[in-house]
């Protein structure tokens, strides 16, 4: 199942890192300050090759082994909502000790739209000439 997109947003960037034993936040994926400043939603996936998962946290606190949200490699992409959350977003291998390879593909909120709109021409009346009608001699 894919994750719902709608065109209020679009991909700013997107970025994979392994996780082990240590905790990694967004930094390890290579996203930049601006990309995590205007990031909205972030749509994450774990692509272990293994049965091992991560656990999260994405509330400023540490994610340990046994501590946090976990994804597995079976899981569907769970979005995180709010850049503040986001920007909090720390992963680490879960109890079962396999590395996992996370994936995250960030998003913002899609370009405004032209404020150009293009203009319709009035409708025009046109009138034939008929005896003694408008138009008419």
């Amino acid at each position: 199942m894919s994750v719902p997109h709608d065109k209020e947003y679009e991909t700013i960037a997107t970025g994979s890192a392994t996780v082990s034993v240590s905790v990694v936040d967004l930094t390890a994926f290579g996203f930049t300050a601006a990309q995590l400043q205007t990031a909205t939603r972030a749509v994450i996936s774990n692509h272990n090759t293994s049965v091992g998962g991560v656990s999260f946290t994405y509330d400023g606190t540490l994610p340990t082994t046994t501590a946090g949200h976990n994804l597995n490699r079976e899981d569907e992409p769970l979005v995180v909502w709010g850049n503040v959350y986001i920007n909090s977003l720390k992963f680490i291998r879960d109890h079962r000790g396999t590395d996992g390879i996370v994936t995250i593909t960030l998003e913002g909120p899609q370009a405004a739209a032209s404020d150009s709109t293009p203009t319709t021409p009035a409708p025009t009346t046109t009138t034939t000439g008929m005896p003694g009608g408008p138009g008419g001699p």
